[in-house]
């Protein structure tokens, strides 16, 4: 089981993603990951990256 609701928390990542994740989870070993979801969008002048890192931080 993954615990409570109130136990899982997500961080939000823009931009440079695979950068921005190594760093983070670098930054949080002990973190239990659940999932990290990705995403990109376009508009007329850019496209754009992001990404969600669920998780359950560590102890």
């Amino acid at each position: 089981m993954l615990g409570t609701a109130n136990e899982i928390r997500v961080y939000h990542v823009s931009g440079n993603i695979e950068k921005h994740i190594n760093h983070w989870l670098a930054a949080h070993p002990t973190a239990a990951i659940i999932d990290i979801k990705f995403s990109c969008s376009a508009d007329n002048e850019a496209t754009y990256n992001d990404a969600l890192i669920i998780y359950k931080p560590g102890q």
